[in-house]
């Protein structure tokens, strides 16, 4: 009973204590202020397990990665993702140094995930992080090219990174748009 009642104590302390810091003000939520370092390692750590776990029943469709593929990912990685991630020869802009957590320079870390995580987190998003969830917007096809383009982006030069960005020849066509009028 006394074991009963000193864990009862001490539950009620922890909710009193924790609402009191909740309700306090005391914790600066700005986006110009770091998080404390347990705070940053419990949500790097949880989101990373997350992803891992909530990944494993993706699997990526044969020959995802193909040239044409990575073509079409730039295309749409430019558009959507370089503002934040940068891209090769391409700082993020505004918005990406503006986000806390910041967002991770994809062309250095693409290789620490496994394709099927970097779909995930591309179709799924990450809650309080700036990354929004693409999978509603876009097709399976779309993200995963994206996908290939990502995990090339490692080893990818400016100058590939903006041939990929340059028209090809019937790619008006291809898009179904037509120049004549």
């Amino acid at each position: 009973m006394k074991i009963t009642l000193a864990c009862l104590g001490l539950c009620i302390a922890v909710v009193a204590g924790g609402s009191a810091f909740v309700y306090s003000g005391i914790a600066d939520v700005s986006a110009t202020s770091s998080h404390w370092a347990v705070t940053r390692w419990m949500l790097s750590t949880t989101m990373e397990s997350s992803v891992r776990r909530h990944a494993r029943g993706v699997t990526p469709p044969p020959s995802f990665d193909g040239d044409d593929h990575v073509h079409e990912g730039a295309r749409a990685y430019d558009a959507m993702c370089a503002s934040c991630h940068g891209a090769p020869g391409r700082d993020p802009g505004v918005v990406g140094k503006g986000l806390n957590p910041e967002p991770p320079l994809l062309a250095k870390v693409a290789d620490d995930w496994s394709p099927a995580e970097v779909f995930w987190v591309t179709a799924n998003g990450v809650r309080m992080t700036g990354m929004p969830a693409f999978g509603p917007t876009h097709s399976e096809d779309e993200l995963w090219d994206l996908v290939a383009l990502v995990k090339r982006l490692p080893r990818m030069s400016t100058a590939e990174y903006r041939a990929l960005l340059a028209p090809r020849a019937g790619d008006d066509l291809v898009h179904g748009h037509s120049h004549e009028h």
